[in-house]
């Protein structure tokens, strides 16, 4: 009897390190194809098993923050733009897999030990696909966006969620998605000042993509944050306002409060206005563009789909 107590004693010994040696084996790093070899990495994300690559990718603690492994997907954005075809396409596919990987992943990848250089690295290789993703193709044709991007676009919402609730990728992709909305923005107002009875299609599309990527970054906050403050309608309408009024209201123009322009007669922006005063602000910049249908047309336009995006 005691004979057989001691051979299962050491059974149970057996088993336990056994147990021990798999736990011990999951701290290894993952094997991964050279840095060298993009399509070996293009094959291992966009194949069946992606998402396991993926995943041992970030939930790994690398002890250089994960700067070795994230070298892996500096070729995306080098190559996104390429001449060769092949190249380009297979860029965009794989950016394509990794933007739909960290969608569908958020709590996965908030969870993942802090690895900065893969972050950075994963947001670098996405950055020239930004325009895509809210309808622009641009120099990126081969990437098809996440969601129809005439509807709430929730997957590229959970998207940006995920982009800005890792600090890490917060200075490159989120930056550039405001960066650009800026840009659409500016050119529209510069376009609607310069002829404010016509909006070109391009214009107006610009306008638009602005508007998706300003709804992104708001529902992308909100989801990443329940708590935190959110970009307003108000706020991004008024600044759009604002643009293009800036260019066309004369000094101390009679219909616009006095209270809203500076010393020199000049119109004052958003920013230099008391947040109480927002609303009235706004109201009357709306009924001096109100002359132009095509601008104000546009500019509701641009509330619509914000909102539609926004309100996740």
């Amino acid at each position: 009897m005691t004979r057989i107590r001691s051979m299962i004693g050491r059974a149970a010994l057996c088993v336990a390190s056994l147990s021990l040696l798999a736990a011990c084996s999951t701290d290894s790093p993952p094997d991964l194809p050279p840095a060298s070899d993009s399509r070996a990495i293009a094959e291992a994300v966009q194949g069946p098993d992606g998402r396991v690559f993926l995943d041992d990718i970030i939930a790994y603690p690398w002890q250089d923050g994960g700067r070795d492994a994230g070298a892996r997907f500096d070729w995306i954005g080098e190559d996104a733009t390429s001449s060769d075809h092949d190249d380009a396409a297979r860029a965009a596919d794989t950016a394509h897999a990794l933007a739909a990987f960290l969608a569908e992943n958020r709590t996965a990848v908030s969870a993942a030990p802090p690895n900065p250089a893969v972050f950075e690295a994963l947001s670098r290789s996405l950055v020239p696909f930004v325009g895509a993703l809210v309808g622009d193709p641009g120099t990126t044709p081969a990437f098809r966006p996440l969601d129809d991007v005439g509807g709430s676009m929730s997957q590229t919402a959970a998207l940006f969620a995920t982009m800005i609730g890792r600090e890490a990728t917060t200075a490159t992709f989120v930056d550039v998605a405001s960066d650009r909305a800026d840009a659409d923005e500016r050119a529209f107002a510069g376009a609607a000042a310069s002829n404010p009875s016509t909006i070109t299609a391009e214009y107006l599309g610009g306008l638009l993509r602005a508007a998706r990527l300003r709804g992104l970054l708001t529902a992308g906050s909100t989801l990443a944050d329940p708590n935190a403050p959110e970009p307003t309608l108000l706020a991004a309408r008024t600044q759009n306002a604002y643009a293009v009024a800036a260019a066309m209201v004369p000094p101390n123009e009679p219909s616009i409060e006095r209270a809203f322009f500076g010393p020199t007669g000049e119109l004052l922006g958003p920013e230099r206005i008391p947040s109480a005063q927002w609303s009235q602000y706004d109201a009357q910049l709306r009924q001096y563009l109100a002359a132009y249908p095509a601008i104000t047309d546009a500019l509701q336009q641009f509330d619509t789909t914000f909102r539609r995006i926004a309100d996740q």
